[in-house]
């Protein structure tokens, strides 16, 4: 894969968050964004420890949605249980985010931005079909889960998207 084929300083390798592949010491920092809930989080930390310079980083960015606050969040966080394995609660998977200070001990800092998030049907689709607990489309549960979903579009688009919000007050 060559993604800047000029560029001498950029080199992509295959590899995971659990096994990078590269030489121990040799990065100043590592980054996850809205992916660290996917990954074996014990092997990956063990990983990123392992391949860090020892005044390493390490960065992960998520945006997180509450469930709780306009009926719009609440009524996507219900349409998720709906089709989840087993019908946990679907932030679960996001616990990881709170355990990050277990793992990254020295200067670790926690920063939440509130505000609110539009999605037009494309991005709505898209952003939920990247979560971890949506049906796939091979799965029986797909095609009635989509459908289910294009039905909260319907129900909550003001002006073309639906508006999820994040806020401090309604945490």
């Amino acid at each position: 894969l060559q993604l800047h084929p000029d560029s001498s300083r950029l080199e992509i390798r295959a590899g995971t968050a659990e096994a990078t592949g590269l030489d121990s010491s040799s990065v100043e920092m590592v980054t996850a964004g809205r992916a660290l809930h996917w990954f074996d989080v014990d092997r990956a930390m063990a990983e990123f420890h392992r391949i860090l310079k020892p005044e390493g980083w390490v960065a992960s960015i998520a945006f997180g949605r509450t469930e709780m606050g306009r009926e719009e969040n609440e009524m996507f966080e219900r349409l998720l249980q709906r089709y989840t394995q087993d019908h946990a609660n679907t932030h679960a998977a996001y616990a990881i985010y709170r355990r990050l200070g277990d793992f990254l001990v020295r200067d670790f800092h926690h920063e939440e931005i509130y505000g609110s998030m539009r999605l037009d049907w494309d991005a709505l689709h898209g952003m939920t079909m990247s979560l971890s607990h949506a049906p796939r489309r091979n799965d029986a549960r797909y095609r009635p889960f989509e459908t289910d979903l294009r039905r909260y579009f319907d129900q909550y688009a003001v002006d073309g998207a639906v508006t999820w919000e994040r806020s401090e007050e309604r945490r």
